[in-house]
């Protein structure tokens, strides 16, 4: 067994005996251990919060630099775990001359966030980005994290600078381009949005791919370039995609469909039953930020380019948005 294997297993049975004494002693060898699991910090912070132990001892070790500075993550959890954001910030805040540590907490901070998908975190969040910008702009784990959660707030602007030259960035992958993407979709800027999509589906894939491929084929058709947006939608099956992705495959065919017979009656008609599909699929996509926006994007597009009479019977539609 490696050292912080033994470590967690034997401060789990100190946990289970309710032995204080022995189980400060193993969280303290933990602590100051150099594993770059941060699952480990975790369990231990399960284990030894049900003794009250947790809070305390992870705040003790994590000025201390000598201390791995995964255990950063865990003083924030201390925080989130109870809903006390602004104290989740303040602890953020003191590790202000610990970078590593302050990566690491900042990170899972803004992680902890995106995950929450609360718009009363709006403010907290717009003003922790503001006030850390700069260290975000050069950090490692905080600045993909920070993306997660700006998106998820639908703070699109700030998710666009936030990935400043990004076309320059040597640090970059697929799922990170989701964001960024969404984001120019939201404002309008498809062409730079379209670019974004296909850089990403060129790199190495990872689990983006297929979102990346739906995305695309958005762009490409409200831009008008319907054979690519049919080769992006036809490059992934919609069978292997989530409720969510498999919603937006539809109102990209439903785009696509009414495009390629230049809105004619029966491009509507065609459009509308895919449209039906996605609702019958994700009946409650309104209460989806990402989703609602796709679905606003994509209906507005169908009724502009459908003529006064078109338009009107688009209006059910985009009121469903």
């Amino acid at each position: 067994l490696n050292t912080e294997t033994r470590l967690s297993r034997e401060l789990a049975l100190a946990c289970k005996r309710g032995d204080k004494s022995a189980a400060k002693k193993f969280l303290d060898q933990l602590c100051h251990t150099q594993t770059e699991d941060s699952d480990v910090f975790a369990y231990a912070f399960k284990y030894a919060n049900q003794i009250g132990l947790a809070k305390q001892t992870f705040e003790q070790h994590v000025m201390d630099p000598q201390a791995n500075p995964l255990i950063a993550q865990q003083v924030i959890r201390s925080h989130t775990d109870n809903g006390k954001w602004k104290q989740a910030v303040k602890a953020l805040n003191r590790l202000r001359d610990r970078d590593e540590a302050w990566d690491h907490a900042g990170g899972f901070l803004f992680n902890t966030i995106g995950e929450a998908h609360s718009n009363t975190l709006h403010a907290l969040t717009r003003k922790l980005y503001h006030k850390n910008k700069k260290r975000i702009m050069q950090s490692k784990h905080a600045r993909g994290s920070a993306m997660y959660a700006l998106a998820g707030l639908n703070l699109d602007r700030q998710v666009i600078e936030l990935f400043a030259g990004w076309r320059s960035r040597n640090d970059l992958e697929p799922w990170m381009l989701c964001n960024l993407i969404n984001a120019l979709l939201a404002t309008g800027n498809l062409v730079e949005a379209r670019e974004a999509g296909r850089v990403a589906i060129a790199m190495p894939p990872d689990h983006s791919l297929a979102r990346h491929f739906v995305d695309l084929a958005h762009c490409e058709a409200i831009i008008g370039s319907l054979q690519a947006a049919q080769q992006a939608i036809n490059s992934v099956a919609l069978i292997h995609l989530p409720t969510a992705y498999q919603f937006e495959h539809h109102l990209a065919s439903a785009l696509i469909a009414a495009r390629a017979q230049n809105h004619s009656g029966q491009g509507l008609k065609d459009a509308k039953g895919y449209l039906r599909k996605a609702y019958k699929l994700f009946r409650n996509f309104d209460k989806d930020p990402g989703a609602r926006k796709s679905h606003r994007r994509i209906v507005w597009n169908l009724a502009k380019r459908s003529g006064p009479i078109g338009f009107i019977k688009m209006l059910p539609n985009f009121i469903k948005s």
